[in-house]
């Protein structure tokens, strides 16, 4: 515990970081954010309500589980736009975030893995005797996570993949793993001692029922679970790199940075596009543009101006 004089420097801090933070707040014309809005640690308010009407808040949104958010943007009247709605399109890959992210988490899994992994990744062959390359398996690999085969098979370990997709198989098999065509029916606890198990999607509780939200917990067989989440934030230098990079190039898309015009006849606008308008915009069964023609924008929209400081 702190102690009263260390608590008093803390609060201090904390009350400058606030004023900071409802300065830039308040001028913002448009926010980037990673998270989607939650309740603020200090002034124990939802950040959705110290926005302002009619500003423009870029993050990741996950709207299937977050639609009380989506109606509180429109009782706020503010336009919304999810990260994580990217198109899948490759006219719109400069700005596709959940790629870029993915294949750092598919590579810092491999290295939080192997952290754990209490053995030589690559075999060797010394006068003591001999050891086996580890074997790893990578499961549900889209084109963006193929850095989880990459990374293992470049420190020497036997890489095998599965996903329910066959058409992945020439991406797998292209750098060097092994595609297999069924699931394995082995569960956790026939697997062998000191094995590790990174669930990249631990926070949707998708994959293992085992895993544990931000924890890594070992079984009764000896199996490592890392239940990590947000694991590209371990690897903060690129992620934020690429992701503020993703941001300019959506912005350089609706007005090079002088103009904010919300065009959705634009994949890209579109596809993003949670809230606008007083309205959710988000739907789980919208085709994209490039299939069924988005709605016509609104004529008496104008631009709005983006001023500069």
């Amino acid at each position: 515990m702190p102690s009263e004089m260390q608590q008093k420097f803390l609060d201090e801090k904390n009350k400058e970081k606030v004023e900071h933070f409802m300065e830039f707040n308040n001028k913002a014309e448009i926010i980037q954010k990673v998270r989607p809005p939650q309740q603020h640690p200090t002034l124990n308010v939802h950040e959705v309500s110290l926005m302002r009407k009619d500003q423009v808040i870029l993050s990741y949104l996950y709207p299937a589980r977050n639609i009380v958010l989506l109606k509180e943007y429109v009782k706020a009247d503010v336009t919304a736009f999810g990260m994580d709605l990217i198109p899948c399109m490759s006219r719109v890959q400069k700005c596709d975030l959940l790629s870029s992210m993915a294949k750092i988490s598919g590579y810092r899994a491999v290295i939080e893995a192997s952290n754990f992994f209490s053995s030589y990744m690559i075999g060797q062959v010394t006068a003591a005797g001999s050891v086996n390359p580890a074997k790893v398996l990578s499961i549900r690999d889209g084109v963006a996570e193929l850095a989880a085969i990459g990374a293992p098979k470049c420190l020497g370990a036997i890489v095998r993949a599965f996903d329910t997709r066959s058409a992945v198989r020439i991406q797998i098999e292209s750098i060097g793993g092994e595609f297999l065509t069924l699931l394995p029916v082995e569960q956790i606890d026939v697997m062998k001692n000191k094995s590790v198990i990174v669930d990249l999607a631990a926070e949707s509780e998708v994959n293992f029922n085992l895993a544990q939200l931000r924890h890594t917990i070992l079984t009764s067989n000896g199996v490592t679970i890392i239940g990590e989440t947000q694991i590209s934030s371990k690897m903060a230098i690129h992620s934020l790199q690429m992701f503020f990079n993703h941001l300019y190039f959506l912005l350089d898309e609706m007005g090079k940075g002088v103009y904010l015009k919300i065009n959705e006849n634009k994949e890209i606008v579109y596809g993003l596009l949670a809230v606008a308008y007083g309205a959710i915009k988000w739907d789980s069964n919208r085709n994209p543009v490039s299939v069924t023609a988005a709605p016509e924008a609104k004529k008496d929209d104008k631009p709005v101006k983006i001023k500069k400081r």
